[in-house]
């Protein structure tokens, strides 16, 4: 089957799509997403996991807290499932960026920041 000229849903490339993701800027602040942007660096530098997890601590404390809450007061089952679901994010979101093309290093980062950023969705 031949697609129409000009149709807008035939998929580019994937030549096309690592030229416009530009590799140079994979796992750095460019590519992460945080909530906290003054701990992270202003220019565009590889970062690691301990500034990932210092960008997004408010999101962090947030996850614990409730995790800690559900266990303390309803039971570890309810913990384990909040946890579970907080892997089951991670895996998604760790996908979908390296299916993106991202480098596996962007990728685990960036679904870090992903799965906990979720709590500022929620809020």
């Amino acid at each position: 089957m031949v697609a129409a000229a000009g149709c807008s849903n035939i998929r580019p490339q994937r030549s096309e799509v690592e030229e416009a993701m530009k590799r140079e800027f994979c796992a750095t602040r460019n590519h992460i997403r945080f909530d906290n942007y003054k701990a992270v660096p202003d220019r565009p530098e590889v970062v690691g996991i301990m500034v990932v997890l210092k960008g997004c601590r408010y999101s962090l404390v947030v996850w614990l807290a409730v995790a800690s809450i559900a266990y303390f007061v309803v039971g570890w089952k309810v913990a384990a499932f909040l946890l579970a679901g907080f892997l089951v994010l991670f895996l998604v979101a760790f996908g979908v960026r390296l299916f993106r093309g991202h480098t596996v290093r962007c990728s685990l980062l960036g679904g870090v920041s992903s799965s906990l950023r979720v709590v500022n969705t929620l809020s």
